[in-house]
């Protein structure tokens, strides 16, 4: 009787002890330190996730800049700890981070609806290179836009004729007037023949954009166009220098693609 008694405690305390250990590899599993490669991965695919949930249901509530206290923080602890558990945690807090970025940009763009019909005074600074348009329209975006005075976000497509000798280029700032739409696309708002009354060029050093416009000008004073336009887009990236002709049989051949600076590209042009 007593070696029965014996053998079942021993049996019991086995259970138990195997219950225990399945416990502690579960947990153990969890715990395993993992390499950084996982955490900055699952950082990008959370951040992306927030911001297609602020498009769709945008709060104003975290739009604050206290929550990116809390959020550096919470990334300073996770990639500290670098454990497997820690990719979940990350990716719902780069879903914060997205979300709350998103938030921000969205509630800093303008409502085109308020304004109605109106004639409204934009002024911003042109982010890159104009675009020719059909005939002497030019097409530009426009950042750090102010519209009657009020400062917003987001990015913004203006369409314009200037006057003949007038050279609009990437960095200027421009003041112009027309009536406000509704954007498109990843645009906060569109303004079409916009009529441009101010053109201010930038004081602004930038070596990089003199030094490619030096060499587009160049490559123009010993190249006709559209030879040049081509040459300039396969080796700067400007699309936007070609002539609407010239686009116009691109677009209808589809080789639009190609005026792009890439290394396919440059393959094929040596």
């Amino acid at each position: 009787m007593g070696l029965f008694l014996w053998i079942n405690q021993d049996f019991g305390r086995t259970l138990k002890g195997m219950k225990y250990s399945r416990r502690y590899v579960r947990s153990s599993w969890w715990r395993r330190r993992i390499h950084p490669v996982f955490l900055i991965s699952s950082l990008a695919a959370g951040v992306l996730i927030g911001a297609l949930l602020a498009l769709g249901v945008p709060s104003v509530w975290f739009a604050s800049a206290l929550w990116w206290v809390v959020w550096a923080a919470w990334l300073v602890l996770l990639f500290w700890r670098r454990q497997r558990w820690c990719v979940v945690a990350i990716v719902i807090v780069g879903s914060m981070i997205g979300y709350s970025r998103g938030v921000a940009e969205l509630t800093s763009w303008v409502h085109a609806e308020n304004y109605g019909a109106t004639v409204v005074q934009l002024e911003g600074i042109v982010r890159e290179d104009p675009e020719q348009g059909s005939g002497s329209e030019i097409r530009l975006r426009v950042g750090q836009v102010k519209i009657d005075g009020t400062s917003y976000g987001g990015v913004y497509w203006v369409t314009t004729t200037p006057e003949s000798g007038v050279v609009v280029e990437r960095s200027d700032k421009i003041v112009a007037t027309g009536k406000l739409s509704s954007g498109f696309g990843t645009y906060a708002a569109s303004m079409f023949r916009a009529n441009v009354i101010e053109l201010h060029k930038m004081a602004q050093f930038d070596p990089m954009l003199e030094a490619r416009n030096a060499f587009s000008r160049a490559i123009r004073s010993v190249m006709p166009d559209p030879e040049a336009a081509l040459g300039v887009g396969y080796l700067l990236g400007q699309k936007r220098a070609l002539p609407p002709e010239f686009e116009e049989a691109l677009l209808a051949t589809g080789l639009t693609h190609v005026v792009v600076a890439s290394g396919y590209n440059f393959t094929i042009l040596v």
